[in-house]
């Protein structure tokens, strides 16, 4: 007889930066790693605020198919969906 376990999900949020909208923190070196991944630079990812970070790990506890990596565009979609189950 198999025995059914819970499968952990290995799941690693990567932000570059992280800034608060709400307090300022962080602000000026998030406009400095926003520039340079606009403009290309190697390495260099755009930064993430808390608020849109927190909303992403939020959805990622509930949402079963998130699972690996997740880097900045990850973390704008994940926070999206969840600020659309708010609504």
């Amino acid at each position: 007889q198999q025995q059914h376990q819970p499968q952990v999900r290995a799941t690693v949020f990567r932000p570059s930066i992280v800034y608060d909208r709400a307090s300022g923190q962080g602000l000026v070196p998030a406009a400095m790693f926003t520039v340079a991944n606009a403009i290309g630079l190697p390495f260099v990812d755009r930064p993430v605020s808390v608020q849109n970070l927190s909303a992403a790990i939020a959805e990622a506890v509930t949402n079963p198919r998130v699972v690996g990596v997740q880097r900045y565009p990850q973390v704008d979609s994940l926070a999206s969906l969840a600020q659309q189950r708010q609504q």
